[in-house]
């Protein structure tokens, strides 16, 4: 298979996921699920238009960076990687902190004792 074979399975495996999604929405709301009560109807269309392509953009992504590292090697594994890039890309998320690291303090490592006006430790413990 070559990387656009990837990419394109890749988003077939997402667009399957998005569109169980959508089916479950439309069955629970019973209307469109971008139509809101109190909203017009362009209101909550576009970014849920947007979050569909973004999420098929990172399920071909990731099927045709597994793909093209000899991750996976067939249809099936880039169905499947496709289907599980959202996930997969929260639990990356969830794992990296967005915090600088000068700024992150580690519980597991004891804080130093703050040293007195004069600038020097008393020895005399």
């Amino acid at each position: 298979m070559t990387g656009m074979h990837f990419w394109i399975v890749g988003m077939v495996g997402a667009g399957a996921v998005e569109s169980l999604q959508f089916y479950g929405a439309a069955r629970h709301a019973r209307r469109w699920p971008w139509r809101g009560r109190d909203r017009p109807d362009e209101a909550r269309f576009t970014p849920l238009l947007l979050s569909v392509v973004i999420r098929l953009f990172a399920g071909g992504l990731l099927a045709w960076a597994a793909g093209m590292s000899h991750q996976i090697a067939g249809v099936f594994g880039a169905t499947l990687t496709g289907m599980a890039a959202p996930l997969f890309i929260q639990q990356v998320a969830v794992l990296v902190p967005l915090e600088p690291l000068a700024l992150r303090v580690d519980p597991l490592v004891e804080q130093a004792p703050a040293l007195p006006e004069g600038g020097e430790q008393d020895d005399a413990r």
